[in-house]
């Protein structure tokens, strides 16, 4: 006799987990006022607070300086409540009455709390007062770089199916074959993995000279924070990329023209190609010796691209100079870096 059997129930695959939530961006950002007269060390140009959750922060200032001599000088230096952070810049003007661009970046690894970030003078301004803004005063930044939130739970596994019935007993009087057990349903698969964070910042403590009409990259032989970005290369220009996504990458270069007068080209590189529409001029002239060069660039970049900083001058006698620290205690002025370099990832 012929046997019958009931079909059986396959499980149902989990659903998949959810995905991480984004979470607002932690940011403090103060548009200061003009200020006029500042002659003395420790005067604070502008500030901001935040409180954060003790993830890194980055901190940017940027502005113009006037010296009311000729021949004046002044040291600047990013804050932390009452402590110093990054490295300091040097502005100075041989002509009276000139405005001088400054800009100063640094990620700070503070634990959780409420924190003043505040650009001062680190020196007694030399040869006369200065006049921070002329227009419009500087303006201040602190951003935690907090990213995205925890992982997506993993989907629930799907049920069992059921046992199918037993057959009816033959004619012959057998019994009837059991009926097989129904499939697992598949897992679900985890949420993917939350946050951002990936973030270095390196400099140079050595001079860099120019040679008429060449092509160099800038060198940043030191680092402060490394985590998921370094320097590589034979000189240490490369900036690599360990993992996909979209960075800013933010540099200050102390130029400082020794002779005469020079045209700069500053322009950025990926994977040893010259990036479209990255360049930017900047001239210096004898009686305006230094100057800060110091803007940003996004960049979307995959898994393992590296980035330079390329630059060339029309004069032998074009320097990114670094310049040892003075004095001590009280006195002291750190030293400058010829190159500041921070990268951090925003997407």
């Amino acid at each position: 006799m012929a046997r019958f059997y009931k079909p059986i129930e396959i499980g149902i695959p989990g659903p998949t987990g959810p995905s991480g939530m984004a979470n607002a961006l932690n940011y403090s950002q103060t548009a200061g006022s003009r200020t006029a007269n500042v002659s003395s060390s420790g005067s604070t140009i502008v500030s901001t607070s935040i409180t954060t959750n003790g993830k890194p922060v980055q901190v940017i200032v940027t502005g113009d300086a006037e010296n009311t001599a000729a021949g004046g000088w002044v040291r600047l230096q990013l804050y932390r409540n009452s402590t110093a952070i990054g490295k300091s810049v040097f502005v100075e003007s041989s002509a009276v009455s000139e405005n001088i661009p400054y800009a100063l970046n640094f990620i700070d690894n503070p634990s959780a709390g409420t924190y003043t970030y505040s650009l001062k003078t680190i020196t007694a301004a030399s040869s006369g007062a200065f006049n921070f803004g002329e227009v419009d005063g500087p303006v201040i930044t602190a951003v935690e770089l907090t990213g995205f939130g925890a992982t997506g739970p993993a989907g629930a596994t799907g049920s069992t199916g059921s046992q199918g019935p037993t057959g009816p007993t033959g004619a012959n009087g057998s019994a009837g074959a059991t009926g097989p057990t129904g499939a697992a349903g598949v897992t679900g698969p985890t949420g993917p993995v939350g946050g951002f964070g990936y973030c270095g910042s390196f400099y140079d403590q050595l001079d860099q000279t120019s040679t008429s009409g060449s092509i160099q990259a800038m060198r940043m032989r030191s680092t402060d924070i490394s985590n998921g970005v370094s320097v590589t290369g034979t000189n240490k220009t490369q900036i690599l990329v360990a993992h996909s996504g979209k960075y800013n990458i933010a540099f200050s270069a102390q130029l400082h023209q020794t002779n005469s007068s020079s045209v700069v080209n500053i322009w950025l590189a990926k994977n040893g190609t010259p990036m479209a529409w990255t360049n930017t001029k900047c001239s210096i002239t004898a009686n305006n010796p230094y100057y800060v060069a110091a803007w940003n660039f996004f960049v979307d970049a995959a898994a393992n691209d590296y980035y330079e900083i390329i630059w060339s001058a029309d004069s032998n006698n074009t320097v990114i100079e670094a310049i040892a620290s003075s004095g001590s205690g009280a006195t002291l002025h750190p030293a400058v870096p010829s190159v500041i370099v921070t990268v951090n990832q925003v997407g």
